[in-house]
């Protein structure tokens, strides 16, 4: 049946399917790269995977070994380390803003300069009366002698 062909539509028969054979070459090509990436990105996350429940396994263990530990109830081994929680003091302190200098009207007097307490040489507290004892009343006690 070809012999009666028209040779033009052969040549075109042929030309078809060659371009066809070369867009399945191609789509086949792609397909075979697609199917190579997704193998490796399953490969990736397989790794991952099994990296991550190692990772879990380690942690498993060590709360276990925690739980065993004796010391793991002790609070003061469980504490942190102190965040700088502390007040500082000094060189530390941040300098308050200094005010501006307002121009002085008037000089002030001078302050009167502050007087000293009198310290006695007497006991702060004074003893009561023999006859002012309470059972009940603890303070009256001389603990220490």
């Amino acid at each position: 049946m070809t012999s009666n062909a028209n040779p033009k539509l052969l040549e075109r028969l042929a030309e078809i399917t060659s371009r066809t054979n070369a867009r399945s070459a191609a789509i086949a090509e792609r397909v075979r790269q697609r199917s190579q990436e997704m193998a490796e990105r399953a490969e990736q996350r397989r790794q991952a995977n099994e990296e991550r429940c190692r990772e879990l396994d380690r942690q498993a263990e060590q709360r276990r070994e925690e739980k065993d530990d004796p010391n793991a109830k002790n609070q003061w081994l469980q504490r942190r380390e102190a965040e700088d929680s502390t007040f500082q003091f000094g060189e530390a302190e941040e300098a308050e803003p200094e005010p501006t200098p307002q121009p002085a009207a008037a000089p002030a007097p001078p302050a009167e300069p502050p007087q000293r307490e009198q310290v006695s040489t007497q006991p702060q507290s004074k003893k009561r009366p023999a006859d002012d004892f309470d059972d009940e009343d603890f303070s009256n006690t001389n603990w220490f002698g």
